[in-house]
């Protein structure tokens, strides 16, 4: 069945329209029937007139008699109230999109405007890895590319705007700073590149200077797509959430061709413009085609019911047309089915649908709802037309039209991780048949290695929901972005430490290291500067809103508040276990939006829950107590931001129904004082401590500001471009031209400008080399030597390196060709740019000369060695050969192998560059002998300034990761003495020795001080394999306990509070006589015996189930790392032993030094030494003329010493020693260990 709708004038269908939305307005649901079992919330959310409290009840007694589950569309629902709850009028209804962009048009732009403000960018560009993948930079919603030069596309980012690029990918400019709307899609007129249209939240835009200015054609629909006639460049389609639009005049008048829900997908037939295809994404699915050029349109109804749809053409067969027809997420199931035409769209065959899911979340393709309301993309090869891509939050390739899929690209980009989740379209380039995926995290471009490389370094467009300045770290800022995680430049880079949708961040002003996160019901800590973070709160928490609300305490940063369905707050929030209390008992069920303690009073505490305001006067007190104040509010509503004056406890300020309310006697009486601000919502407020009542508003278009010295305020937006200001906060420095505000925005990242009245200054640009004169494939590293200033960025520009721009703060360089080059450091501020270059020169490589060293050339049996490549020239690939080593070949520069049996084994080396090849063999050159070490002492390593054994095993330490160990002061005080570890898990020692197998008896001690930072798991010793029971490791856990872990099961010790960064010592020890489970080993604490957590209370795991079976087949010995996780030690350790038996609680309580340690006693008590605490004493029973001898380990003579009777004391750093006596012609000799 077909039907077909005549064309008619965009007058004529408005009236129809309007009728049936009359109409349809009469059977939409009561707002008032919430709970049944229709989600009328949603439609909700699309009508730009709904009242935000209508919406937010719908929603909550919604799901109040339903279950959530993923792709449920409430996560979406929270995003969008984020942002809208805040963005109400005086009526509580959204402020328009319209209304935002007609205010902007006429503050911002008209003649003569004056702004201030120096504002640059601040980031996040240049996003540095996240678990050693480099991760997104923000939603890119379309890409198009230039008709004739293949190094230029743009991309639709959204709430970011257009952006352009000139360079595939390199570097990114913006098009459409001067407009506020969101841009979806893109069309170049192919004849003219200067004219240019795109598709935005308020219809269609056009351009005729290449992007320079904008203007709004009459089209003023949602416009989601767009068609250019390839025969003629002046017909214009255009798809909008009413229908489709088309112009015969380049955009200057159209018509309203055909009624439908959201045209979203456009395509034409390869070689046939006058045939059209468009495709919908509304409540049912539609698809039309034109055969006339888009003058009138016909529709299929022979697809099976869907919501969602797509459509793809190939020129390898212009006559294909392709389909993916999609269902409501909030079914069973999403895939209806993916559809083939082979006559131009006239008929369609299914080819597939329902499994695999290809618009689902799972990797095998088992049914899943995904969400395909907004994740939907299919492409077709434009050369082989079996080939067809298509998914919605993955993707999935078929190579037969359609009819089988496989999962394609989910774990395959350069950077080693997966193509970024959820992806919106895919595209291949009419120039060079590469084929880019636009998705959540950005652009990304499939290279010839079949991977996909992200291109969005420099395009800074996250969508931020809150900004949080280091008050310590002047680098440092942090904010929860929509899809694309917790961004964080740390020390002057970024980084996404945390993927995903995130939402407020707070980093403690007093230090950097600790870092909270709120979302929803969820707190979360950082302690190492928010690069990992754990829960701190019970997981039965009451569910907050999503993007949180909490303030540390202005006086103590242990005391935290945060806003829930009550006010909860925690007086440790720095401990290992941190303790909560609600504090308030307001009832009910809303939650609270915001709660902001007095910077003049900690004791003051004011909160806003809905359309109700409390303040407590003495918050910070045992049992606070909340005044309600809301009918004091100067007006109906909700207090969406409040801030407080730095000196005077009576000030107060809100922002209540888009208007800016001041009070001065703490909430008691109000007076607006919103005066010029424009009229848009205001979101966002911060005080300035360092002016008079000096006061930015971060609104729809940009931050205002004024202080008491002005009777208006002024735009405070110079070279800010129309965003959303979604955070602010200011940083203080040593004076006020030291100082700084920061803001983060909805879709264009966080951006830095020098407070009120400072002037700016001229950028300054710095850098050396370690060397201008190199070889091809020679590393040159590059040092930024600028001095700081914190409302500059900066770039590097590298000729003939790849990629050529760089945006590290100091660079790793290689150039692959001869010739001479330059390195250009640009630096920018809002007072303009500065470059400095240096000049490179490059060498054509010549042949190497292959050459090696290794740090040990004799070794016991299974011990390490450390092959050291000493070859010249600049080899690029090294192949040894490694006689009776283990492994026997390698093709690492500088290889570590392990000899297991006696001999003398020869090394070989051949290295190669692109000049040439050499080798070098060296016979005989490494001596493996039996190990002669006896004895329950397995290891012993005392950290004294090196990595030795004291053990008569010998096994010593070996560095792995590429760096060289440090030592720091003992917890006596004794300079290098202690292991200072590297805090990275792939830096760690290990020795040739893989610990005690199977159940055998067994004692780890060692001396320890942690860090702030790190994991949730810090590992000390490690060995065996990752699997029930064949594993140990001991660990102090982020509660502040022993850990010891044997493979999925743990136990740890009763008593806590070890990560306080003070030095302690643990001692475990296992003997199978008292049983053989986790359970029954001990843990010392300091010396003294401390008892096991049982399984059940949230601290130990299975330990009385599971066996204690070591495997000593798969990895050595660790020092302060573990093979399977990311657990590093951040700290010091010293005194590491490990032996063959279970120690006593004497002699463990003797190794700790609580007593002196060791007895000697010879000759019927004549004589008794004693060693502990860096002291060996001796006991003279008798007045005989006595002499005290001191030798070290290899019997070089220490010191003589006339003993008196009594005790004697002999001060001995801790070692292995031999000690004698002599008394006449008796001589007495003990080996002595002095701890």
């Amino acid at each position: 069945m077909k039907d077909t709708l005549p064309t008619r004038t965009i007058k004529g269908i408005l009236a129809i329209i309007l009728f049936i939305g009359g109409i349809s307005c009469q059977n939409k649901k009561s707002v008032e029937n919430y709970t049944d079992d229709y989600p009328v919330w949603i439609e909700m959310m699309e009508q730009p007139d709904v009242k935000m409290a209508e919406v937010r009840k719908a929603f909550d007694q919604y799901w109040e008699n339903h279950q959530h589950f993923r792709g449920d569309r409430s996560k979406q629902f929270e995003q969008w109230y984020t942002v809208n709850s805040r963005r109400l009028d005086e009526a509580g209804k959204v402020i328009s999109a319209k209304q935002v962009s007609a205010e902007f048009q006429r503050l911002k732009l008209k003649s003569g405007a004056e702004m201030q403000g120096n504002w640059f960018n601040y980031g996040p560009i240049g996003v540095g890895p996240r678990s050693g993948v480099k991760k997104d930079g923000g939603r890119v919603k379309d890409i198009e590319f230039h008709p004739t030069d293949s190094s230029i596309f743009s991309v639709s980012t959204f709430k970011g705007g257009l952006f352009r690029t000139k360079n595939y990918g390199t570097s990114w400019a913006p098009l459409t700073d001067n407009l506020t709307e969101q841009v979806y899609v893109c069309e170049i007129d192919n004849n003219d590149p200067n004219t240019i249209y795109i598709g935005t939240d308020l219809g269609v835009y056009k351009s005729i200077n290449d992007g320079e200015s904008w203007e709004p054609t009459p089209v003023g629909s949602e416009t989601k797509s767009l068609l250019l006639k390839n025969n003629n460049q002046n017909v214009i389609i255009a798809g909008t959430e009413i229908g489709i639009y088309r112009s015969t005049d380049g955009g200057t008048s159209w018509t309203l061709v055909q009624v439908a829900d959201k045209v979203e997908d456009l395509d034409s037939h390869p070689s046939n413009p006058e045939i059209m295809y468009a495709a919908t994404n509304g409540a049912t699915s539609e698809f039309f085609r034109s055969a006339d050029g888009g003058e009138t349109w016909t529709k299929n109804t022979t697809f099976e019911k869907g919501c969602f749809m797509g459509v793809a053409i190939t020129p390898a067969q212009p006559d294909y047309v392709y389909l993916i027809n999609l269902r409501d997420h909030l079914g069973e199931d999403s895939f209806e089915g993916f559809y083939l035409s082979m006559d131009a769209g006239l008929n369609f065959t299914k080819q597939s649908g329902i499994t695999p899911c290809i618009s689902g979340y799972n990797d095998d393709g088992s049914i899943s709802r995904g969400q395909p309301n907004y994740n939907l993309f299919i492409c077709a090869d434009p050369v082989n037309a079996d080939i067809v891509y298509a998914g919605g939050v993955k993707s999935w390739k078929s190579s037969d039209k359609g009819k089988t899929w496989s999962l394609a690209f989910n774990d395959n980009t350069t950077d080693g991780g997966g193509l970024h989740l959820d992806q919106l379209n895919w595209a291949y380039s009419p120039h060079d048949n590469n084929i880019f995926a636009v998705n959540d995290g950005g652009v990304y471009l499939l290279q010839k290695d079949k991977k996909f490389r992200p291109l969005t370094d420099g395009l800074p467009i996250a969508e931020v929901y809150e900004c949080t300045q280091s008050q310590t770290m002047k680098t440092n800022v942090a904010g929860g972005t929509m899809h694309c995680g917790v961004k964080l430049n740390y020390n002057g880079e970024w980084f996404t430490p945390w993927g995903g949708d995130e939402a407020t961040c707070i980093i403690d002003p007093t230090n950097e290291n600790y870092i909270y996160h709120l979302k929803y019901e969820k707190i979360s800590r950082s302690t190492d500067g928010g690069f990992h973070f754990q829960r701190i709160n019970a997981q039965d928490a009451d569910r907050g809103y999503y993007t949180g609300t909490g303030t540390l305490d202005h006086a103590d940063p242990n005391m935290l508040y945060v806003g829930l369905l009550e006010v909860e707050r925690t007086k440790n929030a720095r401990a290992a276990n941190v303790d909560w209390e609600k504090i308030s008992n307001f009832g009910g069920s809303e939650k609270i939006q915001k709660v902001e303690q007095s910077s003049a009073d900690r004791n003051i505490l004011y909160v806003a829950r809905g359309s109700t305001f409390y303040r407590s006067d003495n918050a910070s007190e045992s049992l606070p107590t909340f005044s309600n104040l809301t009918s004091k509010l100067p007006a109906s509503g909700q207090v969406s931001e409040i801030a407080t004056h730095p000196t005077n406890a009576n000030l107060v300020y809100i922002l209540l129904g888009s208007q800016i309310y001041k009070s001065a006697d703490k909430g008691n009486t109000w007076s607006n004082i919103t005066e010029n601000l424009p009229g848009v919502a205001l979101l966002e407020m911060t005080l300035d401590k360092t002016a008079k009542e000096g006061i930015y508003i971060g609104t729809d278009i940009g931050v205002y500001y004024k202080d008491s010295t002005m009777t208006s305020w002024i735009d405070y937006s110079k070279d800010l471009p129309g965003i959303r200001v979604s955070g602010m906060d200011i940083y203080y420095g040593d004076n006020r031209d030291d100082s700084f505000i920061t803001i983060s925005t909805d879709g264009r990242g966080f951006w830095r400008s020098l407070l009120y009245g400072v002037n700016g200054k001229q950028p300054v640009a710095d850098f050396t080399v370690d060397k201008d004169n190199v070889f091809t494939s020679e590393t040159i590293s590059v040092t930024n030597t600028s001095p700081d200033d914190p409302v500059s960025t900066f770039k590097w520009i590298i000729e003939g390196s790849s990629p050529s721009v760089r945006f590290e703060q100091n660079p790793v360089v290689v150039f692959n060709k001869p010739g001479s080059y330059k390195i250009t450091l640009e630096v920018s501020n809002s007072e303009g740019t500065i470059q400095k270059s240096k000049n490179i020169t490059v060498n054509p490589v010549m042949t190497p000369e292959a050459d090696f060293t290794a740090n040990n050339t004799i070794v016991f049996t299974g011990g390490f060695v450390l092959f050291s490549d000493a070859s010249l020239n600049l080899p690029l690939k090294w192949e040894w050969t490694f006689e009776g080593g283990e492994p026997a070949s390698s093709t690492e520069q500088n290889p570590t192998v392990t000899y297991n049996s006696a001999g003398t084994y020869s090394v070989k080396l051949k290295v190669s560059n692109e000049a040439g090849q050499d080798s070098i063999v060296k016979n005989s050159y490494i001596t493996v002998t039996e190990n002669s070490g006896s004895g329950d002492l397995q290891v012993h390593y005392a950290f004294d300034n090196d990595l030795s054994d004291l053990s008569s095993y010998k096994r010593n330490l070996i560095a792995f990761g590429d760096y060289t160990p440090e030592f720091t002061s003992d917890r006596n005080g004794n300079s290098n003495e202690a292991y200072l570890t590297p805090g990275n898990n792939n830096q760690y020692l290990s020795a040739g020795y893989k610990g005690i197998e199977g159940n055998k008896e067994r004692t780890v001690t060692a001396w320890f001080k942690t860090n702030s930072t790190g994991p949730a798991r810090k590992t000390i010793v490690s060995w065996g394999r990752n699997s029930e029971g064949q594993m140990f490791n001991l660990m102090v856990f982020e509660n502040g306990r022993i850990r010891v872990e044997a493979g999925s099961c743990n136990v740890q010790s009763y008593s806590g509070g070890l990560n306080d960064g003070q030095w302690h010592h643990v001692a475990v020890t296992y003997n199978p006589a008292d049983g053989d489970k986790l359970k029954d080993i001990k843990i010392y604490i300091d010396g003294q015996y401390d008892s096991n957590r049982p399984d059940g209370t949230g601290e130990s795991y299975r330990s009385q189930d599971v066996s204690i079976n070591t495997d000593v087949n798969e990895n050595n010995i660790r020092i302060g790392s573990v093979q399977y996780a990311d657990y590093y030690f951040p700290g010091s350790i010293d005194d590491v032993r490990l032996y063959s038996k279970s120690l006593s609680d004497a002699e463990i309580s003797d190794i700790c030094g609580l007593k002196t340690d060791i007895f000697i006693q010879k000759d019927k008590k004549k004589v008794v030494m004693i060693s502990g605490n860096e002291m060996i004493k001796v006991q003279l029973n008798i007045a005989d003329l006595s002499f005290f001898y001191l030798y070290d380990i290899k019997g070089s003579l220490l010191t003589i010493q006339q003993l008196n009777p009594g005790m004697n004391e002999i001060p001995a750093k801790k070692g292995i020693y031999i000690a004698r006596v002599k008394t006449g012609n008796t001589l007495e000799t003990e080996k002595v260990i002095s701890y």
